[in-house]
């Protein structure tokens, strides 16, 4: 049995996701440095595509800015801090092009995305154009009624016929991703303004924005119709989802066509009974990806072929459990010996308890929660904190949406999350990767929701091994994890080892130049004070 603690409480996972201790802590998130006050500003830059890899400049009350440089990642993400006394800050990022040096604003820390709706509400409402408002002094007088610069702005983008989200959407605090709904309208708005008539570029677009005139927003471009007339480029009677079009009978995709019956993806097709993925064919039964054939069974994918269970291919989910909801009350305790990775040497033991507090929400989200303490000699049982995970059955991932700790001394209760949603599978293909990028916020008691790092991640099944560590000889999955953060740009690799029995982490090492350097072995662990290693 595989239980759902096995791969969200491994240590090396947590170091990697967080760079935090085993407990959770993090020095890096407290938003201080000694004798001084530090507010994070962090978002991202975009104009639909991220303006990646561009730097960030701050300017603050008394000429005050960023405390060191900041700039951002492939994704446009960006994180720097700047001190309490010094905000308001006016934000400028400086990308290639000239749509693409971008201005924003805060007054209170925390998300500050820099995108063409920021710098165009800021033109708006300080009538001139933002690269003269962020060379002011007196960014606040000048900024003018942000707010309501927002709404106008806002509202003509509806009324022009943008999909823009409900009324908590806010352009400078509201986080997104690259390519979800903000991020495509972003992408649908900087093009419709790249094709306005006689807008020579974006600065004319801002000075126009700048005198008031939002009547220069262009209207959003129509989704082209769907080909009704009988016809499509697949061929055949029947529309681009019907009988003999693209999708349809004698079309791309249907009976007779590229994906249909007898057609590239159908029955006797490509991908069809008899073609290239179907029955006989390249990906169907007795063909290359069938039964019997590259990706099927028997074949070069299947049950006994390449990439099949027992052969070169097979996936995680064949080899691997996939992960159970362990029952309410269940205990889980392990030990895991830590190296130096330079020298070899052992340098500590760290001790974990997790218990299954069961069913519970979190931010809106029904998950599974998980007390996990570090019991290691030493440390006060004050060092937990609540993990909420959960499965998704049909993407096979497990899914971290995040977790909670309450402060000893004060009580508050500071609450860390991942948007979207962290994601790790069970059921890819040997080689196969798994890439993603979430964003970590926290927030303590009522306090403002904070930007703490962007986080790019890649996850790769690199198969079976059978492995020793302390804890005994265990037949392993083993896959390989490439991350890096915007506290931490420069991506670094480790390879994390979980028993096929029952998914326990049961070894942890860097990855540098291809080398595999022990970081973390399992030394023992129990389920319900029952041994079960070594």
């Amino acid at each position: 049995m595989s239980w759902l603690t096995a791969r969200t409480g491994i240590l090396a996972l947590a170091i990697a996701l967080n760079g935090c201790s085993p407990s959770g802590s993090s020095s890096e998130s407290s938003g201080e440095v000694a004798g001084d006050q530090l507010v994070t500003l962090s978002g991202r830059a975009a104009v639909g595509a991220p303006i990646a890899n561009a730097p960030v400049n701050a300017r603050c009350e008394g000429g005050e800015g960023f405390i060191g440089s900041v700039t951002t990642n492939e994704s446009g993400g960006f994180l720097g801090q700047v001190e309490s006394s010094a905000l308001p800050c006016a934000i400028r990022v400086t990308g290639i092009g000239e749509d693409k040096v971008l201005h924003s604003y805060t007054s209170s820390g925390g998300t500050t995305n820099i995108t063409p709706f920021t710098d165009l509400i800021i033109a708006l409402s300080a009538s001139m154009a933002p690269m003269d408002w962020f060379n002011q002094d007196e960014h606040v007088s000048a900024v003018g009624s942000l707010e309501q610069a927002r709404d106008e702005f806002l509202s003509a983008l509806r009324n022009a016929n943008y999909d823009v989200p409900g009324s908590g959407f806010d352009p400078f605090t509201s986080s997104f991703q690259i390519n979800d709904a903000v991020d495509q309208l972003l992408d649908t708005f900087s093009a419709a303004v790249r094709n306005t008539p006689n807008v020579a570029d974006y600065q004319a677009f801002v000075d126009l924005i700048s005198s008031g005139n939002l009547a220069a927003i262009p209207q959003a471009p129509t989704p082209p119709e769907e080909d009704d007339s009988g016809s499509s480029d697949g061929g055949g009677t029947g529309d681009d989802d019907g009988t003999g079009g693209d999708v349809g009978t004698g079309g791309d995709d249907g009976t007779g066509g590229d994906d249909g019956t007898g057609g590239d993806d159908g029955t006797g097709g490509d991908d069809g009974t008899g073609g290239d993925d179907g029955t006989g064919g390249d990906d169907g039964t007795g063909g290359d990806d069938g039964t019997g054939g590259d990706d099927g069974t028997g074949g070069d994918d299947g049950t006994g072929g390449d990439d099949g269970t027992g052969g070169d291919g097979s996936t995680a989910a064949d080899l691997c459990a996939p992960p159970q909801i362990a029952p309410t009350g269940t205990l889980i305790e392990f030990s895991q010996q830590l190296y130096d990775t330079q020298s070899g040497e052992e340098i500590g033991i760290v001790s974990i308890r997790q218990e299954i507090l069961g069913p519970m929400e979190f931010r809106g989200e029904e998950t599974q929660a998980i007390l996990v303490e570090d019991v290691s000699e030493g440390v006060t049982d004050e060092s937990r904190n609540t993990t909420y995970v959960s499965i998704d059955t049909t993407a096979m991932v497990e899914r971290t949406h995040g977790s909670t700790s309450v402060d000893p001394e004060t009580g508050e209760e500071t609450t860390l999350w991942y948007e979207p949603i962290f994601n790790y599978p069970y059921a890819l293909a040997i080689e196969e990767e798994y890439v993603q990028s979430v964003s970590q916020f926290s927030s303590t008691g009522d306090g403002p929701e904070t930007l703490l790092s962007e986080l790019d991640y890649t996850i790769q099944f690199k198969g079976v091994e059978t492995i020793t560590v302390p804890a005994g000889t265990f037949d392993a999955c083993k896959y390989y994890q490439t991350s890096s953060t915007s506290l931490a740009p420069a991506p670094s690799t480790s390879a994390v080892w979980f028993n096929v029995e029952d998914g326990i982490a049961v070894k942890s090492a860097a990855v540098e130049d291809g080398v595999e350097i022990t970081e973390v072995e399992l030394l023992s662990y129990s389920v319900n004070g029952a041994q079960q290693a070594p």
